[in-house]
Formats: C-alpha cells, structure tokens, sequence
C-alpha cells in the first residue's frame, strides 16, 4: 500500500484539479469551496479507517486536537472498523464514501444541512470532493497492488 505521504501528495493534486474543474463548471465560488473542503476531508476521513493501527487518521487528529481526541477517534471508529475488513466495501467509491459519512453524523455537512446551517448544494458538492479523494485513494491502492507494492 502506498504510504500516507504519497496518498496525501495525491489527495492534495486531486483537491487543485477537482476545485479548478468545479470552479470552471459552475462559476459558483461556494460550489469550489465544498469540492475542495470534501476532497480536503478525505485527509482525515479515508477509507482506511477500516484499519486498526497504521491509519495515518489518527494522527493527524492528534496534531490538530491532541492525544485525547486522537483516542476519542480510535474509540469511534472501533465499530466501523469491526464491521469493515480492510480494503472491502469501505474502500468501494461512492459506497464507502457514503458509509463513512454517515457513520459520522455530527461530524459532517449533512448534519449542518439538517440544521439549516449549510444548503444541500454545499452538501453534494463536498461529497462529490470527499468521493472523488476516496477514488484517488482507491485507485493508488489498486496501482501499487498491480506494481507489486513499489509505490
């Protein structure tokens, strides 16, 4: 599996193509921001949360939240990782996305939309943003899987 500099290099060339495109599609600045907020949010939100250690997740939220919110993640996601084996249906683009969005209910524009906080728009955009940085992540995988892990 390609290490998580390589995949968040990636994510981070996916984020600029996808809020460029989104931009240039709809003209719209709010529509580019959520492209870029969900595929930004694949950084902590990756389909390998089905993992037990070695998610590069839960230490990104310790750098930012400290090691008690790092341990209330791995907590979390205790029994999405039970549910999930690695590199299954949690890794599936779009299905996998879907699962780990709603699995975290508070934590996600849907959330905010229900509460009138953020429009639906603003919702599917930055699941589109999330989707497509779970399809990078997917697609890196299956190329170092064809390579023979060299990536």
């Amino acid at each position: 599996m390609p290490d998580h500099h390589f995949h968040d290099a990636f994510t981070v060339a996916t984020t600029v193509a996808t809020a460029t495109t989104i931009g240039m599609l709809t003209g719209e600045w709010t529509s580019t921001i959520a492209a870029t907020l969900g595929c930004l949010s694949g950084l902590v939100l990756t389909p390998d949360l089905d993992q037990n250690t070695g998610c590069i997740s839960y230490w990104r939220i310790e750098q930012l939240l400290g090691p008690a919110f790092r341990r209330f993640w791995w907590v979390y996601w205790y029994p999405y990782r039970k549910l999930h084996k690695h590199r299954g249906i949690s890794h599936t683009p779009l299905v996998g996305t879907l699962g780990r969005v709603l699995y975290t209910v508070w934590f996600n524009p849907i959330t905010l939309a229900v509460l009138g906080v953020v429009s639906w728009w603003f919702v599917l955009y930055w699941f589109l943003g999330l989707a497509v940085s779970d399809l990078g992540h997917t697609l890196l995988d299956e190329i170092d899987k064809a390579v023979g892990g060299r990536l």
